[in-house]
This record gives structure tokens, C-alpha cells and sequence, in this order.
């Protein structure tokens, strides 16, 4: 398969270490259900137990798009046969996720290397993007997110295929993994119809029937995979998408949310302040956007690795805690700037330029739904792992900054956040 090629030599020594670090993750995890802050293993269990996807209601999480509860009903049924405890079940289901991390990352690096023009930073963003915290502590955790990214992430690099070969297999590919990522969580509708307009853009252009053939082939298997969620809604609730309580705000908090504000000293703060105080205390961490962002990609921010700092589900006992080193913190906070700071400005370059537009496409429409998404909501829905699927674009926005500086000096400027990413990683899979 053409996605692994590039998997020899460093680069699958660098894949072999991220996966034994994976397998420490999920070794010394205090809990089977991973860091999660859904507990969507409720809606796994309700499925196992009664055999029929549960209603949208019947749990927290209940009312997301069922793959993750029917792949995780089935891995229960199959641990089910050996004798394996509830534990067993999820952990067997945490851990196929954390394996399917690593795919994520493949499919994204390629996609990064399809783009990008100076082959000198691949092995640097390589081990940056198999290191990065909030790719790798989420995934072991039994939640849809890295499924749902996995998904796209892959689609879009059949559909780059197809844009470019023109072959049907491709665009059957695409069509399948959209179809999954809707099956997913709602945000694969997003994929789904932006998918499906480039088509029809392309069908206008030139009204040929091949290409509306190909729209049709599109459209038909997207369907058949992912409009079961939707239809069933429809059938129930009247709207092909609900939601839980937290979704029945429909006000515009903005007033709630700073967009300015910047501090690493408010990250570490959180971690380091010794009150009893919930998360959604800190503005750092429920109302700065930039700095919450920050935190969640660098650090175990969101995961609720601390007992008292989860607090809203009542779930305190399985968060045995984990404490990181503030030197780490502060060391990887810092060193994180260089390439945060690189794909902001290469990302600039690249809309002036006009380069990789379609991943530039999905980045407007999935950040101002995004926006639109949290600005409803009164309290904490600012998380990273929400955009998973747009790192590919950050790596290829901090390769095209080296277009403007020295490919030899932000490689070495990179490499510290790499370092301390790993040593970060490995201390949070241990300790």
C-alpha cells in the first residue's frame, strides 16, 4: 500500500518506538477506559448487555453515531468467548483504538509529505507528530475522537489520490472511510458534504458525465455506509442530529470566551495549584482560547488525569492521578512555540500562495463550525482533539515556513519540542 512506503530506515525505527510507548501507555493506564472525559464505554455496555444500539438518550453519550458502541460490543462479545473480565473487555477496546492511532498517524504524515516541498524536515515532524501529547494520550482512551480522525484522515488521503489518478478505487476508498467517519461522530458529516461539493464544483466546471458519475458513485456509497444515525434520528426526533442536555442551550456565549489571552504560566498554573478547584474554574483552561488550546496540545490538559479536577460526572475514583515534573511542563510549553509559531506563519504562506487548497477548505469550514459549536455552550467545550484530523496541515504549514527561514534552523528549533514531547510522553505513560 502506497500509504507505508515511507515506513523503512529511521522511519520505522521512529514507528517501532511510538509503538512500544503506546503499549506502556496502555500497560500502566490506572483505569481499562483510558483518559477519557465521556465515559462512551456506557453506550458499549448498553449495547453488549441488550443487544440493540440504545436510544439517544439512554446515556451521556448515547446519542453519537454508534461505530464506536458496535465495534466495541463486538471486541466485548470476542473477549466474551475467552473468559475475560469487564476490564478485560475495555481494555481490549481502549487498546485497538490505541493501535489505530498509529494509523492516524501514518495517513497523516503522508498526506503532510504530499504537499510539502523540503523533504529536510520529515523525520523531525515525523517523530514530532508520533510524540505529540494530545495524539498520544488520546489514544488509549475509549472515545470516538481517534476513530472518527483515523477515518478522515484516511479518506483524505484517498481522496488527494483520487483528485490526482482519477481511479475509481480511490474514490471508493474515500467514500467508504466518509460513510465511517459520519458512522463515527457528527463531525463526518462535515467531511461528507465537503467531500461531495469539491465534486459538484468539479461536475459544474464542465458538466462531464463522468465526473457526475463519479459524484453519484460518491453520494450513493456515502449513504449506504453513514446515513444510519441520521435517518433513524430523523425517524425519531425529526432532525438527523441530537444531542444530550448540554446541547440544549442554543444561546451565543462569546461574551464567555477571551480570544486574546495568552499565558504558558496559566497552563502550568493548573497543574501546579494545589486547591481542590474543578477545571472549570481556570479561565486558562475553560474560557482562554488560545490558551486552552495550547495546553491540550502539549499536555495531558483535558484528560483528567487528577480526581478532584474531573468532578462533573462523579467518576473520581478511577483518576489515580498523574503528576508531571513543572521543569517538564515548562520545557515542553516553551519549546512547543517554535512550531506553533512556524505553522501559524507558514499556514499565512500558504493561503497566499494558494497551496493545498483543499485541506485549507476543510480547515475554514471545520474551524467555523467548530467556533459556532463551543460558542453555544455555556460551559468547557474547548478541546484539541476536536481537530485532530487538521494536523496534517499544520505539519505542511511549518514546512512551508521553511520556504522563509532557514530549513537547517527551524529543524533545530524543533527539535526540543520533540525531545520533550517523547520524554513527556514516556513520563505519562509510566508514572
Amino acid at each position: 500500500m502506497t500509504a507505508f512506503h515511507f515506513l523503512r530506515g529511521p522511519y520505522l525505527i521512529l514507528f517501532a518506538l511510538a509503538a512500544i510507548l503506546h503499549g506502556l501507555l496502555a500497560f500502566f493506564s490506572p483505569d481499562p477506559n483510558g483518559y477519557v472525559y465521556d465515559f462512551y464505554s456506557d453506550a458499549i455496555i448498553l449495547l453488549y448487555e441488550n443487544g440493540q444500539i440504545p436510544a439517544s438518550d439512554a446515556c451521556w453519550v448515547c446519542y453519537h453515531p454508534p461505530l464506536l458502541p458496535i465495534l466495541g460490543a463486538g471486541l466485548f462479545h470476542l473477549v466474551d468467548w475467552f473468559g475475560g473480565s469487564r476490564d478485560t473487555q475495555l481494555f481490549v477496546v481502549a487498546f485497538f483504538l490505541n493501535i489505530l492511532s498509529l494509523l492516524f498517524a501514518v495517513y497523516s504524515f503522508v498526506i503532510y509529505r504530499h504537499y510539502r516541498k523540503i523533504a529536510e524536515l520529515d523525520l523531525t515532524l515525523w517523530a514530532l507528530l508520533l510524540c505529540l501529547p494530545v495524539v498520544f494520550i488520546s489514544a488509549f482512551s475509549i472515545e470516538a475522537d481517534i476513530l472518527a480522525s483515523t477515518f478522515v484522515v484516511a479518506a483524505t488521503w484517498y481522496f488527494i489520490q483520487f483528485l490526482d489518478k482519477q481511479q475509481y478505487s480511490d474514490l471508493l476508498f474515500t467514500a467508504v472511510l466518509v460513510g465511517l467517519s459520519a458512522m463515527t461522530k457528527y463531525t463526518g458529516i462535515i467531511i461528507a458534504v465537503y467531500f461531495g461539493a469539491i465534486l459538484l464544483v468539479r461536475y459544474m466546471r464542465h458538466f462531464d458525465s463522468r465526473v457526475l458519475k463519479q459524484g453519484l458513485i460518491y453520494a450513493m456509497v456515502v449513504f449506504l455506509v453513514g446515513s444510519y444515525p441520521y435517518l433513524k434520528n430523523i425517524s425519531e426526533a425529526g432532525t438527523p442530529v441530537v444531542g444530550n442536555k448540554a446541547w440544549n442551550t442554543g444561546k451565543n456565549y462569546f461574551k464567555n470566551y477571551d480570544f486574546t489571552s495568552f499565558s504558558i504560566k496559566a497552563v502550568v498554573d493548573v497543574f501546579t495549584d494545589p486547591r481542590d478547584a474543578k477545571l472549570k474554574h481556570y479561565p486558562a483552561y475553560n474560557s482562554q482560547v488560545l490558551t486552552s488550546h495550547y495546553g491540550q496540545l502539549w499536555t495531558d490538559f483535558s484528560f483528567y488525569t487528577r480526581a478532584h479536577r474531573h468532578g462533573q460526572w462523579q467518576r473520581d475514583d478511577i483518576y489515580k492521578g498523574k503528576y508531571m515534573p513543572v521543569w517538564l511542563l515548562w520545557c515542553l510549553l516553551i519549546a512547543g512555540l517554535v512550531p506553533v509559531i512556524a505553522g501559524a506563519g507558514g499556514f499565512i504562506a500558504l493561503i497566499i500562495s494558494r497551496e493545498a487548497p483543499l485541506l485549507l477548505g476543510m480547515f475554514v469550514l471545520t474551524v467555523a463550525i467548530y467556533i459556532d459549536w463551543f460558542l453555544g455552550h455555556n460551559f468547557w467545550m474547548l478541546k484539541t482533539k476536536y481537530l485532530l484530523y487538521l494536523l496534517p496541515l499544520w505539519l505542511i504549514a511549518i514546512n512551508k515556513a521553511a520556504s522563509y527561514v532557514s530549513a537547517r534552523g527551524l529543524q533545530a528549533g524543533l527539535i526540543p519540542a520533540v525531545i520533550f514531547s517523547a520524554i513527556y510522553g514516556f513520563y505519562f505513560a509510566v508514572f
